[in-house]
């Protein structure tokens, strides 16, 4: 299966670099990408900036056409949930099969807010073993 996973920052560089290094990713998305590469899976990070709306989903549009994965992870902070919202609802709208799943700081502490949303399951805890 291919497994997009997407993480943002509200300064990102620019589309071609959106890191100042990777030390700003969340360990989290290291973690559970490669436990799903270790069983087989593809698995795709996608960087978006809060702060680069058009960029930002030109670079989502474009990498979803390429990549067509079947599950989108997001991960979020209270910070970038309204982004992420966003960049969701937009996923749904344009690829209504995809299954959309979040998790992560904000997801963990405020699952009933976030399952309202576009999002088909929540993620609460570390996620390497999710439940259905």
């Amino acid at each position: 299966m291919k497994v997009m996973f997407i993480y943002s920052t509200d300064d990102v560089q620019s589309v071609q670099t959106p890191l100042r290094s990777w030390s700003s990713i969340q360990f989290g998305i290291s973690y559970i990408s490669s436990m799903l590469k270790f069983h087989g899976h593809q698995t795709q990070l996608l960087v978006l900036g809060s702060n680069q709306w058009r960029d930002s989903t030109k670079l989502l549009k474009t990498s979803i056409e390429q990549f067509v994965p079947r599950l989108v992870c997001f991960t979020a902070v209270y910070s970038q949930y309204a982004f992420i919202e966003k960049i969701a609802s937009l996923i749904k709208s344009q690829w209504p099969d995809t299954y959309l799943i979040i998790g992560g700081p904000h997801a963990t502490l405020k699952p009933d807010e976030v399952i309202t949303g576009p999002f088909d399951s929540v993620c609460i805890g570390e996620g390497e073993f999710p439940a259905s």
